[in-house]
């Protein structure tokens, strides 16, 4: 920005001197912005659009408030002084990559947005937890007689539990439901 600005204010430096340096200044701002929206989508995974709405309003509103002073600085400082000002600015932002890079999981995890690794397995405790509450623990062996309306029905649960199967991971209550229907099945086919 120190270059690009100090070589735009005067006339005796050819023009192919600032557009060099615009873009060195554009390649890096696009380079940054890139990593910043990859850094949210990662960040905040299912909450990624919410998230880069929220960014692209915050980028929006300082880019309409920029013409309301912009011209008064420059007038007041040249054009060597404003880019110069802004240029510090950035110097000043340049150390926030660095500072999400070292304490960005804190930070993270304080967000009740940003999913951590802590967020599966608190998942699965209060799974267990929701198990056990409501009864879901082992269950012992289950005593059916022989019958074909125990059949049908055994029959139906089968094809039910085939079915959910293959939609996905079961849970350790439905596995557990698994299990019953298998040795009522065994005990069935005996």
């Amino acid at each position: 920005m120190f270059w690009f600005a100090w070589t735009g204010q005067y006339d005796s430096i050819h023009w192919v001197v600032p557009t060099l340096a615009g873009v060195f200044l554009s390649t890096s701002i696009l380079l940054i912005f890139v990593a910043y929206l990859n850094y949210l989508t990662d960040t905040y995974l299912m909450y990624a659009a919410s998230a880069l709405a929220a960014n692209t309003v915050c980028r929006s509103a300082c880019g309409a408030a920029a013409p309301l002073f912009t011209q008064y600085m420059f007038d007041a400082l040249g054009v060597g002084g404003g880019g110069s000002l802004i240029g510090g600015v950035a110097c000043l932002l340049a150390p926030i990559p660095f500072v999400f890079y070292k304490y960005g999981e804190p930070i993270r995890r304080r967000s009740k947005f940003a999913p951590t690794e802590d967020d599966g397995e608190r998942e699965k405790e209060s799974e267990q937890r929701r198990d056990e509450e409501e009864g879901g623990g082992v269950i012992e062996d289950v005593n059916i007689e022989s019958s074909s309306e125990s059949s049908t029905t055994l029959g139906v649960a089968e094809a039910e539990r085939k079915n959910h199967k293959e939609g996905g991971e079961d849970s350790a209550r439905e596995r557990d439901g698994d299990e019953i229907i298998e040795k009522v099945l065994a005990k069935d086919a005996s």
